[in-house]
């Protein structure tokens, strides 16, 4: 089985710290990008199995950086799942991530078993399942502080 490899958007050091160790629990490999810009650049190296952003990013937005990943896939037949993360989900921010071509939205903070079940409806493949995805943790309702 191979591991889901997620490129994360986030400039803040201690979320992700945060976002490392799910990952490690959920056997996700991670690379981290603190700025839209340099997420551009990572997607020009690397497909990942999923991309997950912050809303405020140092010089761009993760709108922006949605709306590049979705203009360099253009006449692509695999479409990267992406899911906005942010503390302030707003119905114009909601909006413009969806315009943006966002497929999944989780607000800060959130439970552990909500990040594990946001992996699952985008990572999922029925020919090699994760395994530590499928099964429920049992401290599924501890809450995600770090901001």
């Amino acid at each position: 089985m191979s591991k889901s490899t997620l490129l994360i958007v986030e400039d803040n050091l201690a979320q992700q710290f945060v976002y490392k160790q799910l990952c490690e629990k959920f056997d996700c490999l991670v690379v981290f990008c603190s700025t839209g810009e340099d997420a551009i650049e990572a997607i020009k190296l690397a497909k990942y199995s999923a991309i997950l952003l912050d809303y405020r990013l140092p010089g761009m937005t993760g709108v922006e950086v949605a709306k590049h990943v979705r203009y360099s896939e253009a006449g692509q037949s695999a479409r990267t799942p992406i899911i906005a993360l942010t503390a302030h989900l707003s119905d114009e921010t909601e909006r413009q991530f969806r315009a943006a071509g966002v497929d999944d939205f989780m607000t800060k903070p959130f439970a552990i078993d909500e990040f594990r079940k946001l992996l699952l409806r985008q990572l999922y493949q029925a020919h090699e399942p994760n395994l530590k995805l499928l099964n429920k943790t049992s401290d599924g309702s501890d809450i995600i502080q770090a901001t």
